[in-house]
């Protein structure tokens, strides 16, 4: 019995169809006429054509990827077949199922129909994307954005260090940049100016490297202002030792001429500047004011000179250092500190013959700094009194090649154990001073009766004072009594600002010596004020003198003692 019904079933199927069958033909056999031989359009039934649609239109694929369209049917029997073509084979292609595979970046599109109906049809539109070309393509724009911040970023003329960035972009680009005169700008941004202009092509070659590498080039020329120096004919200048660390401010290099950077040092009988890494920067902020900027060398408890200059070997290697380092940096000279030839410094020992080997230095210096340019400073700084006017140097003879005799008329204290409280920097002897020769004054004339030219004498101020306790019983202004630390030293700063207006302590002023000093009954402190600096100035102005220079001028308080100069010179 089952088996009759399942053959029954499948009879009643069969009919179905044909008479299906038949209705098609005998609908689409009609010629359209009813009896009477009259078109009756109103009668006549088309056949019935599925809906055909996707689910999605659209596809987005990177190269390699497939993805299935998903065809949707609605009135068709269960053999209407659904085909697929791609217009675009070699962007992407399709196969009898609807799978498709991207095979390179672009558009295509997929036409989806029946078979049995060509006319029930739609489209896919599949976009393929290359991954790689698309993150290089994304980095490119990357690397163009960069280079159009660099040139916005580096100025096309420039008068101070400039700032080369190493990463952009959140660090994805990494810079290596060069200079065609890495002695004018640097690979690192220091800029060196010199007395011409000087034009330099910077390079940096940018590489991005986070999904890919991709590499580009920036260049750019960017000109180096020249600087001017203030002209010095007809003036006193005014010499600034300036000591690392301490500030440099405009307002101080509008009356400063000459920067005396402290302090380089002899290492292996060569200047040594690698211990003063802003010196460029400082040199082109004096620049920039047209103030000389002179590397002094050596200082107190300085070591080298002696055997530096022992030979002309080492005299001529310590020479080429000196100008290589005036190169490198665009400095306008040399100043030497050497305290003092023929005196033990520490460890090393003084000899007779260090005063015959600073002569052959200075005059050796001089023609190495004359074959760079004529114009550039040598400058030496000696100690006040006769004394060293006449056995440590030979004044005479190095007289035609120094520029300018640094006299430190400061520190002129007795500094035995049995030392007394006495003037430090005073312009005349007096009862106070340490002795009847000492003063700026006795320093003038020792070194001009030594063979000095008096236009050539420069004497010193003190931005600092001399602090120390009375240990006898204080009288009066406690002036030429015992004291054990007189040695020690005090700013202007904190002398401005700590005793100055301090009830305790009264001011004194020697009219002899021209030099003021302070004291309250227990502690005496010796300085230079502006009354006593202005009476140096007209003394400097009535003999003729080269100039004022002072030590140092970190140690000054809102510019007290620096204005006072400059308004003593140029009334």
């Amino acid at each position: 019995m089952r088996r009759i019904s399942k053959e029954l079933g499948s009879m009643k199927k069969i009919l179905l169809r044909i008479a299906i069958l038949m209705f098609v033909v005998v609908t689409t056999g009609c010629n359209g006429k009813n009896n009477d031989g009259n078109n009756n359009n109103n009668n006549n039934i088309g056949p019935i054509i599925p809906s055909l649609s996707v689910l999605s239109e659209s596809i987005n694929l990177n190269i390699g990827e497939t993805e299935r369209i998903e065809a949707l049917l609605e009135g068709a029997s269960e053999e209407t077949a659904v085909a697929y073509l791609s217009l675009n084979p070699d962007i992407a292609t399709v196969d009898d199922a609807g799978l498709v595979s991207a095979l390179s970046a672009g558009e295509a599109v997929i036409e989806v129909y029946l078979i049995e109906y060509p006319d029930a049809k739609t489209s896919v539109t599949v976009t393929v994307v290359d991954p790689e070309k698309e993150a290089e393509e994304a980095a490119r724009q990357i690397i163009e954005d960069a280079i159009a911040e660099l040139d916005a970023m580096i100025p096309a003329e420039v008068t101070g260090n400039i700032s080369l960035p190493r990463f952009m972009r959140n660090y994805s680009v990494q810079l290596a940049w060069t200079s065609s005169d890495p002695d004018a700008i640097s690979a690192a941004g220091r800029v060196v100016r010199r007395k011409e202009d000087q034009y330099v092509q910077l390079e940096a070659t940018l590489r991005y490297q986070k999904n890919v590498v991709v590499e580009g080039v920036f260049k750019k020329t960017v000109k180096v202002e020249k600087y001017e120096l203030r002209n010095l004919d007809g003036k006193k200048p005014v010499f600034a030792y300036y000591y690392q660390g301490s500030s440099l401010k405009d307002e101080d290099l509008d009356k400063i001429d000459v920067i005396n950077y402290s302090f380089g040092y002899i290492i292996n009988n060569q200047l040594s500047v690698s211990h003063l890494p802003n010196l460029a920067t400082l040199a082109n902020k004096a620049h920039a004011k047209g103030v000389r900027f002179v590397i002094s060398v050596g200082g107190w408890g300085a070591t080298g000179f002696g055997p530096m200059a022992a030979t002309a070997e080492n005299r001529a290697k310590f020479a080429r250092s000196v100008v290589e380092v005036i190169k490198n940096y665009g400095l306008d000279g040399i100043d030497l500190d050497w305290e003092y030839p023929t005196t033990d410094i520490g460890s090393e020992k003084g000899k007779p013959e260090d005063k015959y080997n600073f002569t052959s230095l200075i005059r050796e210096l001089r023609d190495a700094l004359d074959e760079v340019d004529p114009e550039l400073l040598l400058t030496a700084a000696f100690p006040a009194g006769s004394w060293g006017a006449q056995n440590y140097y030979e004044i005479s003879e190095i007289n035609g090649h120094l520029d300018y005799f640094h006299l430190m008329t400061y520190d002129m204290i007795s500094y035995s154990s049995s030392a007394k409280t006495s003037h430090h920097t005073n312009l005349y002897p007096s009862k106070y001073s340490t002795s009847p020769q000492t003063s700026a004054a006795s320093a003038v004339l020792a070194y001009q009766n030594a063979g000095a030219d008096k236009s050539k004498i420069v004497i010193g101020g003190a931005f600092y004072g001399h602090i120390g306790t009375v240990t006898g019983n204080p009288v009066d202004d406690g002036m030429g009594l015992p004291t054990a630390d007189f040695a020690n030293s005090v700013t202007f700063a904190k002398i401005y600002t700590d005793y100055l207006n301090n009830p305790n302590f009264q001011r004194y002023f020697d009219d002899d010596a021209k030099a003021p000093w302070l004291f309250d009954g227990t502690t005496l402190i010796t300085y230079d004020d502006p009354v006593s600096l202005g009476y140096k100035c007209e003394y400097i102005i009535q003999e003729g003198l080269g100039g004022i220079m002072f030590w140092q001028l970190g140690g000054d308080y809102e510019s007290i003692l620096v204005n006072a100069i400059y308004d003593s010179l140029n009334k």
